[in-house]
């Protein structure tokens, strides 16, 4: 196959970022990334000779990108402000045999040989040329069965085995996975330790991917390692209405916007995590008690902050405010009898106001001496 040269590279990603990102918009179509035990690799697969070494317990990771409805995924990418980074603490598990440096170059009549199942890849949607990815606990039509007898683990940290569910579906995608900028030879055809690194390049599908079920969630990637994997991911979605949106792992610029799944293993994000609270974090993943929750008839939210229900100023809130108990100890007395001499006669504002008029006056002391020497309920 020709090569391009390293400027047409350049030239064929600046050309899919221009075209993608026409109408950047502000929005919220990103809702989570999912990363999916797929299988677990047990002492049998490890006997394999044929597909290339698979340490026994290595885990094949699925991961997917869940958008809310009507949007799409248009690509995966790098650039100078964001690093595409994929890395594992020991090697990737590279299919010998039949594997792929995408999931769409993998025939479905070789899914079924040796560990094919388990080969590190990314796509957008498609683990095999004319399959689509859905959760394992989506999948509604069984499993291929492998024709060598491997891939049959039933480890109970992977959930449903693969060789009952094996996570794909018939369909297939508008068009091929384009990688532009992109080395992936470290998902080739042998185990790698090389981390995929990139400040300018992406995989992509250019006239966008849909989930396969109303759930719309779209399969990214899926790795395969015996060791701890890490990533951080930037991706591009496409609106309902023709526009685009950006979610990055860090660090957002302009209408780019921050999202702490796109991170794996997910980094702390301090915030406030409760959607009923003012001042909701929808990016927190670590609740740090700072939420300002409305309590109904004492308080409410002005923005991001807690504002107090007080009709009568005295300091205590409407809901809990007990008509007469001026200094709010819970007993109508001659303590409070003390505010109400202070405060008779004021016209405005008042605390001593118990009727419906603006000031302290007579009236207001017959309501005062009718409550006298009463507890608050």
């Amino acid at each position: 196959m020709i090569q391009p040269k390293p400027n047409t590279m350049k030239n064929l990603l600046t050309s899919i970022v221009l075209l993608l990102s026409t109408g950047v918009v502000f929005g919220q179509g990103l809702e989570d990334i999912i990363v999916e035990t797929y299988y677990i690799s047990d002492a049998n697969d490890a006997t394999d000779t044929d597909g290339g070494f698979l340490p026994e317990g290595s885990v094949s990771y699925r991961i997917y990108v869940d958008m809310a409805p009507g949007y799409e995924v248009q690509a995966v990418y790098g650039n100078s402000n964001h690093t595409l980074r994929i890395s594992t603490s020991t090697f990737f598990f590279n299919n010998e045999d039949r594997g792929a440096t995408t999931g769409t170059g993998i025939a479905l009549n070789r899914f079924d040989d040796n560990t094919v199942a388990a080969d590190t890849y990314v796509t957008l949607g498609g683990p095999t040329a004319t399959t689509l990815a859905v959760l394992k606990s989506e999948d509604t039509n069984g499993a291929v069965a492998n024709s060598d007898g491997f891939m049959q683990s039933t480890n109970p940290l992977a959930g449903i085995p693969m060789s009952v569910q094996d996570g794909m579906i018939p369909g297939s995608l508008p068009s091929a996975v384009v990688s532009v900028g992109l080395d992936l030879s470290m998902f080739d055809n042998e185990n790698s330790s090389v981390s995929l690194l990139s400040n300018g390049g992406a995989w992509s599908v250019l006239e966008g991917v849909v989930g396969p079920t109303p759930t719309n969630r779209v399969l990214l990637a899926q790795i395969t390692t015996d060791g701890d994997l890490e990533f951080e991911l930037n991706i591009q979605l496409g609106t309902p209405t023709g526009g685009v949106e950006q979610y990055v792992a860090s660090n957002p610029i302009g209408n780019e916007q921050f999202f702490a799944g796109l991170t794996f293993p997910s980094l702390g994000v301090d915030g406030c995590t409760s959607a009923t609270a003012c001042n909701y974090n929808p990016s927190a993943n670590n609740d740090d008690g700072s939420c300002l929750e409305p309590v109904a008839g004492c308080s409410e939210c002005n923005g991001a902050d807690l504002e107090l229900i007080d009709s009568d100023g005295d300091g205590i809130c409407d809901a809990d405010d007990c008509l007469g108990d001026f200094n709010g100890d819970g007993t109508i007395s001659s303590a409070d009898l003390l505010v109400f001499v202070s405060q008779f006669g004021c016209s405005s504002n008042c605390t001593a106001n118990l009727d419906a008029d603006p000031s302290v006056s007579g009236s207001d002391f017959l309501v005062f001496l009718s409550l006298f020497g009463s507890d608050c309920q």
